[in-house]
């Protein structure tokens, strides 16, 4: 099974909203950080009607692409935190909805708040895309993705997939939420809050 995960999420694994790993500046210490221009403007996904980001500065969308939106229905927007640039939050949308049979056990995971095991992790791999790829340990083979942990809970009562992990090559850690936006729990919208290995807990 993991092998077939593996070919099916090449392409994903090319997407861009991974970050690439850069060293950013902190707020001098004792020092206020520097006020930043308020972000609003067009939200990401068409069921936020508004938002303010007001410590954070938009640093780009998907490349080639207009407003955040691909001709291919793909999201990608990336804000970086004012005074850490290293520090982003990412909103992403792959463009096109998962199986019907991997949105069937999504929704049925999403009833309960609860920690994920391993065996419900490998059957939500669609959901996760690129994250999946840790998985790859469970059949000898190398990944510098690991999972630190995942569970069901509520944001703002919706219930939401949270994953804590780590791109190691990179030296990032990420908190990432998977959203069924639509509520079918084929259309997923992945919010993605990530810095250096380092900085992750200070920021958190």
């Amino acid at each position: 099974m993991l092998n077939e995960i593996k070919k099916t999420l090449t392409r994903a694994m090319q997407l861009p909203w991974l970050p690439q790993s850069r060293q950013g500046a902190t707020a001098p210490s004792g020092a206020a950080p520097p006020k930043p221009e308020l972000t609003t403007g067009k939200p990401p996904f068409p069921e936020i009607q508004f938002i303010r980001l007001d410590i954070w500065k938009e640093a780009r969308t998907d490349g080639g692409i207009f407003g955040g939106l691909a001709f291919d229905q793909r999201i990608f927007r990336q804000y970086q935190l004012s005074w850490a640039p290293a520090v982003n939050l990412d909103f992403w949308y792959r463009g096109q909805p998962i199986s019907a049979q991997s949105a069937q056990f999504f929704m049925a995971v999403l009833n309960q708040p609860h920690v994920l095991s391993q065996t419900e992790l490998i059957q939500l791999a669609e959901v996760l895309g690129p994250v999946s790829d840790a998985l790859r340990v469970l059949d000898g083979h190398h990944s510098y993705y690991r999972i630190e942990s995942a569970e069901i809970g509520p944001l703002r009562t919706k219930p939401v997939m949270s994953v804590r992990w780590e791109q190691q090559k990179q030296g990032r850690r990420f908190l990432s939420l998977f959203i069924d936006a639509a509520g079918d729990g084929r259309t997923i919208h992945e919010l993605h809050f990530s810095t250096p290995k380092d900085q992750f807990e200070e920021h958190l």
